[in-house]
């Protein structure tokens, strides 16, 4: 059978012959056609990426059933530098030619990285500020792209939440790259705070006082009671007149709720709603007085002013009910360490202002000094056991200029 298939094969060869001879070379193309295999290894288009290897597969050509070698390739392949390229393959039997294209292209798949100094996510105290630590963008083929990177997103650190910046960019092949840091502004209890970082700056904001750049009439129209930091606003300077001052030293909230004190416009002693009722003011600023330090605890404290707000909306919701923090003390009558009790009771008259929407005067964390106590050039002593906690000269003018600089009517 095999020897039948031989002889079959060699008269197919002797007919082609035959016919090259008898019809010429233009039958070659028809007839290479026919007997000639020439395809591709691998695929016809491929895509590599840039910096790869490039491993070329070749072609199978055959004639008859047999490999032929009778092939040329041509063309190269830069495999660092991103683009298309061809490899021709020409096979050629006599007179006939066929050529097979491969089309190679080097591509950039490769996104840019985006490095964050600093952590991807930040806690990060209210009040505090945020400060951009920077990031760094590499390419593997464009380079630093450090330039190139937008960033979008803000950061409110005036209000607790979790906020995001994003970063991206994109290189000269458009692989993006986005990063993201987070950020989260964490509420800080001001209970747990040191006196040097103490503040409510970012607490209470709704009921809290700003001064701006206005001058106001409210003062004229208000009575201040108080300790002895309210009664030498008279007493000591007179920056602001007898009329508008009611208090004694000493003097606390406790006391206003259920003893007597100084109305020095004339000069009685009365109590509380006898001075109401003989001047019934538009505006009272209520200062509960440092001995509530001394002689209270919190709970203590907050029940008495609590009182004192009750009977002001039962009896004389008609005047407008302002509540100003205690000043703060440094070395002297009082020792230093007292301030963080200050610190607390302020944090509960703004708590508290906040609960029953009445104005809260922070006036207090204007006064103090870097190391969280008073500011000595705004206190003084007058006498050895009146030292460290009464605002001089300088500090009445600054309080009295701060309180015509408020809105007291500002919508709670």
């Amino acid at each position: 059978m095999n020897n039948e298939r031989g002889v079959a094969k060699i008269y197919i060869i002797i007919l082609l012959v035959s016919a090259f001879v008898f019809f010429g070379l233009s039958s070659i193309p028809l007839l290479s056609n026919t007997l000639i295999s020439f395809q591709l290894v691998g695929d016809e288009n491929i895509f590599i990426p840039v910096d790869s290897e490039y491993i070329d597969y070749g072609y199978i050509a055959t004639f008859n059933g047999k490999k032929y070698d009778n092939v040329e390739v041509n063309g190269e392949v830069d495999t660092e530098k991103i683009g298309t390229y061809e490899i021709d393959y020409t096979l050629t039997f006599f007179s006939y030619k066929r050529i097979l294209t491969r089309t190679i292209t080097v591509v950039d798949g490769t996104a840019p990285t985006i490095e964050l100094s600093g952590d991807e996510y930040i806690y990060l105290e209210v009040g505090k500020s945020y400060e951009e630590a920077g990031y760094l963008a590499l390419d593997n083929i464009d380079g630093d792209l450090t330039d190139s990177v937008k960033v979008d997103g803000e950061v409110d650190t005036s209000n607790p939440g979790v906020y995001e910046i994003n970063y991206s960019v994109k290189d000269s092949s458009d692989n993006i790259t986005k990063i993201t840091r987070t950020i989260e502004i964490i509420t800080v209890n001001p209970l747990t705070m040191s006196v040097q970082d103490f503040n409510l700056d970012y607490y209470f904001k709704d009921v809290t006082l700003e001064p701006d750049e206005n001058t106001y009439d409210f003062l004229k129209d208000t009575i201040l009671v108080g300790d002895s930091n309210t009664t030498y606003l008279y007493r000591h300077g007179q920056y602001l007149p007898a009329s508008q001052i009611w208090g004694k030293n000493g003097l606390n909230v406790s006391q206003i709720n259920s003893s007597t004190f100084t109305t020095f416009g004339n000069g009685a002693t009365v109590t509380f709603e006898q001075a109401m009722a003989n001047q019934h003011p538009k505006y009272l600023i209520l200062n509960v007085g440092i001995t509530c330090v001394e002689f209270f605890n919190a709970d203590k404290f907050k029940s008495e002013l609590r009182l004192f707000i009750d009977n002001m909306n039962k009896n004389h919701s008609d005047v407008k009910l302002l509540i100003t923090a205690l000043f703060p003390i440094h070395q002297g009558s009082y020792n230093a360490s007292t301030q963080k009790k200050i610190n607390e009771f302020n944090y509960y008259i703004g708590e508290i202002c906040e609960e029953y929407k009445i104005p809260f005067i922070n006036f207090a964390q204007t006064v103090k000094g870097s190391d969280g106590l008073a500011d000595r050039n705004l206190f003084e002593c007058y006498e050895q056991i009146n030292c460290g906690f009464h605002l001089n000269e300088k500090g009445k003018k600054k309080y009295v200029d701060y309180l015509k600089h408020l809105n007291f009517e500002k919508e709670m």
